[in-house]
C-alpha cells in the first residue's frame, strides 16, 4: 500500500476519512480472484446489447476475437482467428463423444473419437473416418459398430449426380464375380481383310457403336460396299474392333444382309481375332462366307450386332 494511504491502524483507530491524497494509482500489494484489468490495454468489453467482447471491442464476425451473446441472442458465440485455428477440443483417456448436437434439449448427432479417427451421425447412421484404412464405413455412432447392408446412398428422389471412381464397384455381392471395373462406350471403325481389287477401306460406309460393360462388349455396325466385288475365294473379314477378344470364348451376334433374305449369317471369331462371317443356308449347311457371294451389281450392305468378351 502506498504511503500516502489510510493503514489498517488508522482505519481500526475510526479514522474512515479518505481523501484524493490516500488513492494511488496502480495498485500495490493488491491481489483479486475475480476480472481483473491491470493492463494498459482493453481484455474485455461488455457492450450496451450485454455482448461480451475478448481481443476486440466492436462486434464483428470477420474480426479477429471471440464474442458471446446476450439479449435475444444469448448462447450463440462467435470466434474468429487470423491464420490459425478458431476453436480445438481435446477428448482425453477414452473414446467417445467430443461434441453434441441437439434440439430442444434433444441430442440429433455426434462427433466422437474412436480408434484415432471420427465418427460423424445422426441417431444410428453414422460415418466412420477410418483414416488407418483410407476408407469410410457406415455405423451406429452410439456403438461404434458397422452398419452391413443397411444404409443408402441417396433415395429414389434425391440422387447425387455424378460418381467418380478410378477403381471398380462391387454389385450385388463381395466376390469377384460382382466386380465390375469398366464401363465404356463410344465408336469404332471398321476394317475389312483380305478385300480384293476394287474394294477399300474407302469404299465402306460406316455407322459403327460400342458398349463395354466389364469384359462384355457389343458392337453394331453398318457396312457398305459400293463397289461390286470381284470373284475372290477370299474370306469376308471385319476387323477393327474397339476391344481385343478373348478366342477362347464363344461369341453371338447376327448379320442382316441387302440380298439373299433364305440365308442367315452368324459371326465367328477365330484366333485371328477378327470376325468371319458364315452363312447357314436353308437347308442347315455352313459356309464361309467370301467375297465372290458378294459378287453383284446393286451395293452390298449388311448390318449386324456382336458381343464378345475381352
Amino acid at each position: 500500500m502506498a504511503s500516502n494511504s489510510k493503514n489498517i491502524a488508522e482505519l481500526l483507530n475510526g479514522d474512515t476519512t479518505i481523501t484524493a491524497a490516500d488513492l494511488s494509482y496502480p495498485l500495490t500489494g493488491f491481489s483479486s480472484t475475480g476480472i481483473d484489468d491491470n493492463a494498459d490495454a482493453t481484455a474485455l468489453t461488455i457492450d450496451s446489447s450485454e455482448n461480451i467482447l475478448a481481443g476486440k471491442t466492436s462486434s464483428a464476425f470477420n474480426t479477429a476475437g471471440f464474442e458471446l451473446f446476450g439479449n435475444a441472442d444469448k448462447g450463440k458465440f462467435w470466434a474468429t482467428r487470423d491464420g490459425g485455428v478458431a476453436a480445438a477440443f481435446n477428448r482425453k483417456s477414452s473414446d467417445g463423444d467430443i461434441a453434441l448436437f441437439a434440439k430442444n434439449g434433444t441430442t440429433v448427432g455426434s462427433i466422437a473419437a474412436n480408434g484415432g479417427s471420427i465418427i460423424v451421425g445422426s441417431g444410428d447412421t453414422g460415418l466412420y473416418f477410418d483414416a488407418a484404412s483410407d476408407r469410410l464405413i457406415p455405423v451406429n455412432p452410439a456403438t461404434a459398430s458397422g452398419r452391413d447392408n443397411a444404409v443408402n446412398l441417396g433415395g429414389a428422389s434425391e440422387r447425387f449426380k455424378d460418381l467418380y471412381l478410378s477403381g471398380g464397384a462391387y454389385l450385388g455381392g463381395t466376390g469377384s464375380a460382382n466386380y465390375l471395373d469398366d464401363f465404356e462406350k463410344g465408336t469404332w471403325t471398321v476394317t475389312l481383310q483380305n478385300a480384293p481389287g476394287g474394294i477399300s477401306n474407302a469404299g465402306v460406309s460406316q455407322h459403327n457403336m460400342y458398349t463395354k460393360v466389364g469384359n462384355l462388349v457389343t458392337i453394331s455396325g453398318y457396312v457398305e460396299l459400293n463397289v461390286a466385288s470381284q470373284n475372290s475365294g477370299n474370306a469376308f473379314i471385319v476387323d477393327g474392333l474397339p476391344f481385343a477378344p478373348n478366342t477362347s470364348n464363344a461369341i453371338a451376334g447376327s448379320m442382316i444382309c441387302r440380298y439373299g433374305s433364305s440365308d442367315t449369317y452368324m459371326p465367328y471369331m477365330g484366333n485371328n481375332q477378327r470376325i468371319e462371317w458364315y452363312k447357314i443356308n436353308n437347308t442347315g449347311n455352313w459356309n464361309l462366307m467370301t467375297y465372290a457371294n458378294l459378287s453383284q451389281t446393286n451395293p452390298f450392305s449388311a448390318h449386324f450386332t456382336v458381343s464378345y468378351t475381352t
